[in-house]
């Protein structure tokens, strides 16, 4: 479930695998990792948004510091208590450990 920020980098190199943005629009502006997509936890679309998502594709998730989006990879997973509620379908979702904080100190690039 939790990558290192090197392991997602080489991961996105690979064709079937889409980059999530987790943070506000306004965080996103300011700096992201190129080719992610912006998918806000607080936007009241945010559950719609996830299940339009194809469940075939591989989905690595950041955040500021990696707490928003591990919590949304486990939503995504069916971990916890969400598996008693929600039966999403994804099979492989990923969450950056530190988010872009921790990617940036690896000497990784942002927008």
């Amino acid at each position: 479930m939790n990558i290192s920020p090197k392991k997602a980098f080489e991961l996105l190199s690979k064709d079937n695998v889409i980059l999530l943005d987790t943070r506000s629009p306004e965080e996103y502006q300011e700096s992201h990792i190129k080719n992610s997509k912006l998918i806000d936890l607080t936007n009241p679309s945010f559950m719609n948004d996830i299940n339009k998502l194809d469940k075939n594709k591989t989905y690595i998730l950041y955040c500021h510091t990696g707490g928003r989006s591990s919590y949304i990879t486990q939503i995504m997973l069916n971990l916890g208590f969400h598996q008693i509620m929600l039966n999403l379908g994804f099979q492989n979702v990923f969450n950056i450990e530190g988010g872009i904080m921790y990617w940036e100190n690896q000497g990784l690039s942002v927008e």
